[in-house]
């Protein structure tokens, strides 16, 4: 996918660094580049600056100068081809000064369309190690701002108290290692939830309204205990993990927009939810919650869920099968409070 179908735009994929100095370090560069640029006689305007700057970020990611020289002279069709070359170099040098491998990137939000939702992308090879979520539309990112970023109590705004959690664990009694893995740790921890029977729509409510955390391991997303229109009327506040197959999944129906629970979940109030885009199997998703929930909990404040997916995607046996599925949708949400029993 990053070879076949952005090469040699994959730059634009690319979030900034999430630390300000290197942010400045970034727009010197593009400063001297641009320099650079005069003395050849290319006046960049505006635009032409800002694809300097995202070219200078994301430089490091071609093996050649071929592709680099490509998107510099597609970006800035006034050049010559001699000068293109001469400015893809000096790219390349002021991108190595950077160390931009080695960053630390901002949280970067996924617009995609109708068909393009159905892959990866998340799991790219550049965007393995970043932050990455994903969301309906721009407009659906201003609305969930302004719904979070106005609301003090707001998880996104106070982060997560792992205290506040809630389960719904096997719920059809046909998953038992599923089970034995999470069963009695859940219970150690002092969280209420459900095990092995099935769940109401009041279930569903106490547990999106009265806590920060709410977890779904069992078969598909969970419809068939509480409706779409059941759970877009709770006013969430939660953190939603739905783990089911293809719980992720937003399906395509002729030419009208998608449609999938973790919509579902966001239109009730929820800042974030993570769900699967295809099938998986049992005991590679449990590793990977496993794996992606303690590494959360035993993290710095404020850490974001979005920054460990690559560790947990790793611990699976099938990387690019199941490792791969798991996708995030909403805001980055950090962590407040969590106080593990082992």
């Amino acid at each position: 996918m990053e070879e076949k179908l952005l090469r040699p735009w994959k730059g634009l994929l690319l979030s900034e660094p999430a630390d300000e100095s290197n942010r400045q370090r970034l727009q010197q560069a593009a400063s001297a580049v641009s320099r650079i640029c005069e003395k050849l006689g290319c006046s960049l305007d505006a635009e032409c600056q800002q694809m300097l700057r995202i070219l200078l970020n994301s430089a490091h990611l071609y093996d050649d100068i071929q592709p680099l020289y490509q998107a510099v002279k597609e970006s800035f069709p006034a050049v010559s081809e001699a000068n293109a070359r001469q400015i893809a170099a000096a790219i390349r040098k002021y991108s190595n000064k950077l160390e931009s491998a080695a960053l630390k990137r901002s949280p970067l939000i996924l617009v995609l369309d109708r068909l393009l939702q159905m892959m990866p992308w998340d799991s790219i090879p550049m965007l393995i190690n970043h932050p990455v979520s994903r969301m309906l539309s721009i407009y659906a990112i201003s609305a969930e701002l302004r719904l979070h970023g106005e609301d003090d109590t707001s998880v996104y705004n106070v982060g997560v108290d792992a205290r506040k959690a809630y389960y719904i664990l096997d719920p059809d009694n046909n998953l038992p290692h599923t089970k034995q893995t999470f069963s009695k740790w859940f219970k150690k921890q002092g969280w209420p939830g459900i095990c092995g029977s099935l769940p109401s729509a009041d279930d569903y409510k106490d547990a999106l309204t009265n806590n920060d955390l709410f977890m779904y391991l069992g078969h598909g997303s969970g419809t068939r205990y509480v409706k779409g229109e059941i759970l877009q009327s709770i006013q969430s506040r939660v953190v939603s993990f739905i783990m089911g197959c293809s719980s992720g999944l937003l399906q395509v129906q002729g030419d009208l927009e998608v449609t999938g629970t973790m919509l579902n979940y966001l239109f009730s109030g929820g800042p974030v939810a993570i769900g699967n885009l295809w099938d998986i199997t049992d005991r590679d998703i449990d590793r990977f919650f496993e794996q992606l929930i303690t590494a959360w909990f035993r993290s710095a404040e404020g850490t974001t869920i979005n920054e460990l997916m690559c560790q947990a995607r790793s611990i699976c046996r099938m990387q690019f099968l199941n490792g791969a599925a798991p996708a995030i949708y909403g805001l980055p949400v950090g962590l407040k409070f969590a106080e593990l029993k082992s």
